[in-house]
């Protein structure tokens, strides 16, 4: 009974390992990822087109954070005293 947990684990570990080794690097899953990870752009952000030397890809510069308020201003100073 105990052999069969150690064998699971063993299993997911070593098809982790070889997803991450040899399907990864060969670009199979790229389309998928490409298209997950550019389904909503930012409001306000730069987006520039970039090659390199497994082909194109986009850059985009993050946006600068929001100014916080004076209630926001205040909390923050108390806790930088508090520190």
């Amino acid at each position: 009974m105990k052999l069969r947990p150690v064998l699971l684990v063993l299993v997911l570990l070593s098809g982790f390992y070889y997803l991450t080794t040899h399907v990864g690097s060969t670009g199979a899953l790229a389309p998928w990822l490409h298209r997950a990870l550019h389904t909503a752009e930012p409001a306000g952000a730069n987006t520039a087109s970039m090659s390199g030397p497994l082909g194109t890809f986009d850059l985009t510069q993050a946006s600068a954070s929001p100014a916080f308020d004076t209630e926001e201003q205040q909390n923050i100073g108390v806790y930088k005293k508090a520190l």
